[in-house]
């Protein structure tokens, strides 16, 4: 809103105006700006009258129309807020098969709202970029986890969880490696989110988190004795200890993951469980 003296165009500053909107009154200001806000429609904005001009009391007064055509606004694009997190990794740095879920936290933003997003996804690849191993998807009208590619890898618990509040989305994808996954290091993640109009975000991250599915003997190799010594023989005792291939806090795989078997050449075979260590014997 623009008011000057018509005589020398020198701007009118104390002033209070009328303003209507399609020829109905609508507000009065006092300000050179006012803020109108509607969805699919057109108003003219005219000065309906003046009713205060401190400086030399003018009343009569001409001025111009603006017609605006309000149109609802622009979709925002969606976006992946970040690279994601590896909540909890063992050895820093790595996730081990079949020990635990581990949890990964991915975070999205959609200005239009979080529930305009329709879904969101994150897969796990080899740090060339070259091959998928896994994907995984969050459906936001639904609420609802899915395994869309590598179903075979992977474990996707229904403790996964969502938390969404205005513009953000942030999904927790809860996750256990099999024992047929890829032994994989420095994997890459692909984050992609697409709204209500099908415009999309898809975003590359060096994780640098590997994935371990080997196991290994730990100090020694395992034995096999009959504690006897002599020529004769009573029963063979086979002991060691398993931990998983490379792990600095020598994790040992859990019990009711894992069997430790002793196959004899020719016929008979003996097997038992492992203790949290790791440790086994079998007689």
């Amino acid at each position: 809103l623009t008011v000057t003296f018509s005589y020398d165009s020198s701007p009118c500053t104390t002033y209070i105006v009328d303003i209507s909107r399609n020829g109905t009154y609508w507000s009065s200001f006092s300000t050179s700006e006012f803020t109108d806000v509607n969805i699919n429609r057109a108003y003219r904005y005219t000065t309906f009258a003046v009713t205060s001009e401190s400086t030399f009391g003018i009343t009569v007064f001409t001025n111009n129309t603006v017609e605006v055509t309000w149109s609802t606004p622009t979709n925002f694009d969606p976006y992946n807020n970040g690279a994601p997190t590896l909540l909890n990794p063992d050895d820093s740095d790595t996730m081990y098969s079949k020990l635990r879920f581990y949890f990964i936290l991915s975070s999205f933003v959609d200005h239009d709202g979080f529930s305009d997003i329709d879904y969101v996804e994150l897969s796990l690849w080899d740090n060339s970029q070259l091959f998928e191993v896994w994907r995984v998807r969050f459906t936001t009208a639904t609420e609802s986890f899915s395994i869309v590619a590598g179903s075979e890898y992977i474990q996707l618990s229904s403790g996964s969880s969502n938390l969404s509040l205005g513009s953000l989305l942030n999904v927790t994808w809860s996750i256990k490696i099999d024992w047929d996954h890829f032994d994989l290091q420095n994997i890459d993640i692909q984050q992609f989110v697409i709204d209500s109009d099908a415009v999309s975000d898809e975003d590359w991250f060096e994780s640098n988190w590997n994935v371990e599915t080997r196991l290994d003997y730990y100090s020694t190799m395992p034995s096999l004795s009959d504690n006897w010594g002599g020529v004769d023989t009573v029963d063979l005792e086979a002991s060691g200890r398993i931990i998983y291939y490379g792990s600095g806090s020598l994790l040992a795989p859990l019990a009711n993951e894992t069997d430790v078997w002793v196959i004899h050449d020719f016929s008979g075979s003996w097997s038992t469980n492992v203790t949290v260590l790791g440790e086994f014997s079998i007689s």
